[in-house]
């Protein structure tokens, strides 16, 4: 069974960068539809710890928040855009502010905390649970507000383009088509303007901090759009170590408030690597710990802020306490064993500085995203500025290109079939098999042979997905997985063409840096 809707902006996603495009649009009189692939509050952006870079204090600059993210990004940021999205940091705290979210204070000034790669204090955090601090003011903001509408549980299929229907002019978005996964039912979903806000592919690794598939990038990809900078996987150097939890994510604000990272005889070994030592960018301390790893044969490392007092422990970080407890540990007294883990995607989907991709009417917000800010390493905190800049900024243009006489008449596509609800267990399998594939093959250390291994078999996957796909099963776990695959291909062709190592991309065969810098961009008409 398909449906048919006409709606006037949908976005897709329900994290920080969705919920905060919706309300603005929503704010400006535009009626908005939000699209979350399950329950709205199951998002990454509810995991985020320590917090949202931000010019705040005196004795920082703006100019500083440039230099410390272009330092980070390893000579391939873009300037102006980072230029555009610091200036925006005091705008957006206050807007948060506004809408009703309580940051931490000291007295009657914010608390600013510091985190590796900066060179001030100028981290806005509420306690150590920012993400869940902001989420849980915009999504009751969301909910209440009467022109914002919520479709839980859908899982978009693919984007609907003018090219698709065979309409002239310049290819556009006009729609989605979406799978209702409680309903088993396919939508088509009409739209004056599409924002993408799915978040990034962590997911894609066997170890990660979160469980994002990538799902907007796969889309916007086989829309015809092109993608930048996919092999810049940022690995979080601190994940709790035996934890079955998936985000159990140890904050970058513990080594920024005096956090030690330690082998097991109690020794450092930061300071050998960089004269940052625990406050490096994590691309450098991420690789620190596995050369450590791997020269020490060890499991994992330490990580250790028990030399601070007791209760400022208990004030600074009270829910990764919790999580330290849960799992047998006491922070204040003993070190946290730690390991490296998927965190964040720097590549995305390529838009100019309004957040417009190719395609036109189709925009991009967020992780999903690339915009040039992150460079070949994003800079801690700075992700939900990143977010939050380009929520006001996409929506700001929509209010001034939408036009409802620009999509077309809906015109109902093709039928589809479509599955059961529950997942097969060989989707699964296939879906851990590449897992571990792109972490043992596409990790923190790459070679061009684990490369071009990777690249063989997920080709091979791929064929065999096209089987199923061709076959009619319009499942979730299919959709994901079709994703999964696509991503990771981009991943490993991205790798393979950047013969060189910089930022967080390091591969053994080229450990020198190029001496110019140049992003890896991948257009559809060459696949």
């Amino acid at each position: 069974m398909t449906t048919k809707r006409q709606h006037s902006i949908l976005i897709v996603g329900g994290g920080i960068a969705g919920l905060s495009t919706a309300l603005r649009l929503a704010d400006e009189g535009h009626t908005v539809q939000v699209l979350s692939k399950t329950e709205l509050a199951n998002t990454a952006s509810f995991q985020a710890q320590g917090g949202i870079a931000a010019v705040i204090d005196s004795e920082d600059s703006l100019s500083s928040h440039h230099d410390d993210t272009v330092v980070a990004g390893a000579g391939l940021c873009h300037s102006d855009t980072v230029a555009q999205v610091v200036s925006e940091g005091p705008e957006c705290i206050a807007w948060l502010e506004h809408h009703g979210v309580e940051f931490t204070r000291d007295g009657d000034q914010l608390h600013l905390t510091r985190e590796g790669g900066h060179s001030n204090r100028r981290i806005v955090h509420s306690d150590d649970a920012t993400g869940m601090a902001v989420m849980g003011v915009l999504v009751d903001r969301v909910r209440r507000h009467p022109s914002i509408g919520i479709l839980e549980n859908r899982f978009v299929v693919n984007l609907v383009t003018s090219r698709e229907l065979g309409l002239k002019g310049r290819n556009r978005c006009v729609g989605l088509r979406v799978l209702d996964s409680t309903a088993a039912v396919v939508e088509t979903l009409w739209a004056s303007a599409v924002v993408l806000a799915t978040g990034g592919a962590s997911g894609i690794y066997q170890h990660a901090t979160n469980a994002s598939t990538g799902d907007g990038i796969a889309m916007a990809w086989r829309a015809g759009c092109s993608v930048a900078n996919m092999e810049f996987v940022q690995f979080h150097p601190t994940c709790l170590y035996g934890s079955n939890s998936r985000s159990a994510l140890i904050s970058e604000a513990v080594r920024g408030e005096g956090g030690r990272l330690l082998l097991p005889d109690g020794s450092r070994f930061m300071p050998r690597h960089d004269p940052r030592a625990e406050l490096a960018p994590r691309d450098i301390v991420s690789r620190a710990i596995v050369k450590e790893l791997a020269d020490r044969n060890l499991d994992c490392v330490y990580l250790d802020i028990s030399h601070k007092p007791a209760a400022f422990i208990r004030e600074h970080f009270p829910n990764i306490l919790k999580l330290c407890a849960d799992n047998g540990i006491d922070m204040t007294r003993e070190p946290i064993p730690v390991v490296p883990a998927a965190h964040y995607t720097c590549g995305g989907i390529v838009t100019d500085r309004h957040g417009q991709t190719d395609i036109e009417q189709l925009y991009a917000v967020g992780e999903c995203s690339f915009t040039g800010l992150h460079g070949a390493n994003r800079l801690a905190s700075n992700s939900l500025l990143e977010a939050l800049a380009f929520a006001k900024t996409v929506s700001g243009k929509i209010s001034e290109q939408i036009s409802e006489s620009r999509a077309p008449l809906p015109r109902l596509l093709d039928d589809s079939t479509f599955g059961e609800s529950t997942r097969h267990p060989a989707l699964e399998r296939q879906a851990r098999r590449l897992r571990r594939l792109m972490w043992e093959n596409v990790g923190i250390v790459r070679s061009r042979e684990s490369l071009e291994a990777a690249a063989r078999r997920i080709r091979e996957m791929g064929d065999k997905l096209d089987r199923d796909w061709n076959d009619g099963r319009l499942r979730a776990d299919v959709l994901e997985l079709r994703n999964l695959v696509t991503v990771a291909e981009l991943i490993t062709r991205s790798a393979l063409q950047r013969q060189e190592s910089r930022g967080l991309h390091f591969i053994s065969d080229y450990p020198g840096t190029a001496s110019e810098p140049r992003d890896t961009a991948l257009l559809p008409e060459q696949v």
